[in-house]
């Protein structure tokens, strides 16, 4: 038996689809988090060195890990990509 699978093509903004509120603000933060957390790979940089380097605290870095981003103003993320 084959199935039938229908494509559906979706928006740019995932959150605006699950309809969460300030989705515009969820998809930026994700995608500033998603580059801190690209250049902490590629430098291999421990969360007390990148810490150090951006004058965070290193929890701050852990929550940007996991995605804990409810904490953070676009601005401070923006600030700590620059500092990277």
């Amino acid at each position: 038996m084959t199935d039938v699978l229908e494509l559906v093509r979706g928006t740019d903004n995932p959150f605006r689809e699950a309809d969460l509120p300030e989705s515009d603000t969820k998809l930026m933060k994700a995608d500033l988090a998603a580059e801190i957390i690209r250049i902490l790979r590629e430098r291999k940089l421990t969360g007390a060195k990148a810490a150090k380097l951006t004058d965070v605290q290193a929890v701050h870095i852990s929550r940007i890990r996991n995605a804990q981003l409810d904490r953070f103003t676009i601005d401070q993320l923006v600030t700590i990509l620059n500092r990277l």
